[in-house]
């Protein structure tokens, strides 16, 4: 009998990789001309969009095992505009961009199956969401790929209108 206090892992980890495959999906049909347009001067363009997915999966993961180790420092937020702009995800190749979110994610995902069914509901404080177990971190990461899916195919379809009228 499953004790309904565990969250289902695998269902998450379905979700997730689910999520993963149709960011991946976006990204694999983007012309590579279009990586790099930004819809408005204040908006990101596909790269960054990408570069911004794989900080974010590093981030979580490094929660995630904070969180397991059970270190109870707290967990720091970070601005994802300026991380974007330090780290220059503009001006890298695309290709390196998207072999870095397969590779941190593929790290994720050993992290994840390597854990026990009740380090799910561990938890720490994170200095933006408060209380934040594994289970709601994976949760929250697999939203951000769908969030960024969407982004990005916002992106690829204002570069084929803007380019239409040209």
């Amino acid at each position: 009998m499953k004790d309904p206090l565990v969250p289902d892992a695998q269902a998450l980890l379905a979700t997730l990789r689910k999520r993963r495959a149709e960011f991946n999906d976006v990204l694999a049909v983007i012309p590579e001309q279009a990586v790099a347009y930004r819809p408005a001067h204040h908006e990101w363009s596909a790269k960054e969009v990408t570069g911004h997915v794989g900080d974010a999966i590093d981030l979580f993961t490094s929660h995630i095992t904070h969180i397991v180790a059970g270190k109870r420092e707290l967990l720091r937020h970070y601005d994802e505009k300026q991380m974007v702009r330090e780290r220059c995800h503009q001006n890298q190749p695309f290709s390196q961009l998207k072999a870095r979110v397969d590779n941190l994610h593929q790290q994720l995902e050993l992290v994840l199956l390597a854990l026990p069914l009740q380090a799910w509901t561990m938890s720490a404080e994170h200095e933006q969401w408060k209380s934040t177990s594994v289970y709601q971190l994976v949760s929250l990461l697999s939203e951000h790929y769908h969030i960024h899916t969407v982004q990005i195919q916002h992106i690829h379809q204002n570069y084929l209108q803007t380019n239409r009228a040209i």
